[in-house]
């Protein structure tokens, strides 16, 4: 799946910078899919396009948890931006549903990857959440026990999956008084099929959790 490009059909013109933010954070969320820079980035065959997977393959996976759920979370803090801001009505046209549907489809590959990844280290005899000794930490708080760290990332990423659904929700709500042509450039469609995504991902999610 190709991401579409936030920076070609900006809304109007406007003094707050909601645009010019989301556009940084999907740009963020779009970087691990990047193939790598160089004179040779573009896959001109079957062999050079097999590298450009590969590449994409070990970025998306080796990405931390961490490093996914910050992602995640900046991704539903701006569409909340967006929404509180006094100019929302011009934002919240069909063009920035899709980027932010295309940006919602990255974070849940990103997670589904991790998810992939974790259930081979439990094969392994590993414990894909317990951050390999790392500390985990909430505000002030910080966790060095192997349960105390899983259960904070188990708790962190099922409720980034939540928000993201809500952030769906909130793009079909959006999306009502669009006209049938308008629907099509929001990619509602997709909606409906990424909001069940997340829901199979918390399932995915209190499988590892419950494993521990």
């Amino acid at each position: 799946m190709k991401m579409s490009n936030p920076t070609s059909q900006p809304p109007n013109p406007e003094t707050c910078n909601c645009w010019a933010q989301l556009v940084r954070i999907i740009s963020q969320i779009e970087a691990p899919f990047a193939p790598p820079s160089g004179p040779q980035t573009q896959p001109h065959n079957q062999e050079s396009s097999s590298r450009h997977q590969q590449h994409q393959h070990i970025l998306t996976r080796n990405l931390p948890l961490d490093e996914r759920l910050v992602l995640g979370e900046a991704l539903v803090n701006q569409w909340e931006l967006l929404n509180g801001c006094t100019r929302s009505t011009s934002h919240l046209r069909p063009a920035l549903l899709r980027f932010v549907c295309d940006a919602v489809e990255r974070m849940l590959t990103l997670y589904e990857l991790f998810l992939s990844s974790s259930l081979s280290s439990s094969a392994a005899g590993e414990d894909p959440l317990s951050g390999g000794g790392a500390r985990a930490s909430v505000g002030a708080l910080e966790f060095d026990e192997e349960d105390d760290i899983r259960a904070v990332a188990h708790a962190a990423l099922s409720w980034s999956v939540v928000r993201l659904g809500a952030v769906l929700q909130d793009v079909e709500e959006e999306s009502q008084g669009f006209g049938a042509a308008e629907l099509r450039e929001a990619g509602h469609e997709r909606v409906k099929e990424l909001t069940g995504r997340t829901l199979r991902l918390l399932g995915q999610v209190e499988r590892i959790g419950g494993s521990g």
